[in-house]
């Protein structure tokens, strides 16, 4: 058997990693963890768009396939709920929805100035984008293109509501009036608002956790669960 070259390994454990939407991983420490995998996207939009991308990307100081991961995730429609089995959950943190598939789909209009792009999104953007694509009777290329163009990030004013809008729901909840609460507030990424319902105290979004937040929101959601049932 043919040996195969170091780019060849790293491409088949790509394709691989690409078939499931999470995977184990472990740490330097020795310890195990869960993280989120990625797909390769592959689409042609206007050159207008790829230029209103990077400059997104630039001014946010990340990566190109990460504004577009954020773009997809924040924009488009929610076609799953979160998984809140303990026996399928650790590599399986999405329900997807069954949904009516368009019986046409419309492309994207070719334009002369073109880019062609190919990120690694992450699965669950991926998926994402692919829901919306089969429920609107969409191209990928065409609801990527429409999306960057019409874009708009939060401007400061919205994003200071959107902290005042986190701080009072977390005051509706008594997440402060507990002592217990204000000791454990620092060496804890994730706020208890009560019945079952965990939020990360920074707002991040679930796509963007990393393996010690995923593994501390299942240690907390298992816990609740073992409590419960007692």
């Amino acid at each position: 058997m043919r040996k195969l070259t170091k780019d060849q390994k790293h491409y088949r454990k790509k394709k691989k990693d690409a078939k499931r939407d999470f995977r184990r991983t472990n740490r330097e420490d020795g310890t195990h963890g869960v993280r989120v995998t990625r797909r390769p996207l592959c689409v042609r939009i206007s050159l207008e768009a790829f230029k209103k991308l990077s400059s997104m990307a630039d001014g946010k100081g990340i990566t190109r396939w990460k504004m577009l991961t954020r773009m997809i995730i924040q924009t488009l429609p929610k076609y799953a709920e979160l998984n809140f089995d303990e026996r399928t959950k650790d590599l399986n943190r999405y329900i997807w929805h069954d949904i009516k598939v368009a019986e046409k789909k419309r492309y994207k209009r070719s334009k002369e100035e073109e880019k062609q792009i190919t990120y690694d999104i992450t699965s669950t953007a991926y998926n994402k984008l692919e829901y919306h694509s089969k429920s609107k009777g969409l191209s990928k290329a065409r609801i990527v293109e429409t999306l960057i163009l019409n874009y708009t990030p939060l401007t400061k004013e919205q994003l200071e509501r959107e902290s005042q809008r986190r701080e009072e729901y977390r005051e509706k909840y008594g997440v402060y009036t507990s002592k217990r609460f204000k000791e454990n507030y620092k060496k804890t990424k994730f706020i208890n608002c009560g019945g079952g319902h965990f939020i990360h105290k920074k707002g991040i979004p679930m796509e963007y956790w990393d393996d010690e937040e995923f593994d501390e929101f299942g240690r907390k959601s298992k816990t609740l669960t073992s409590s419960s049932l007692d």
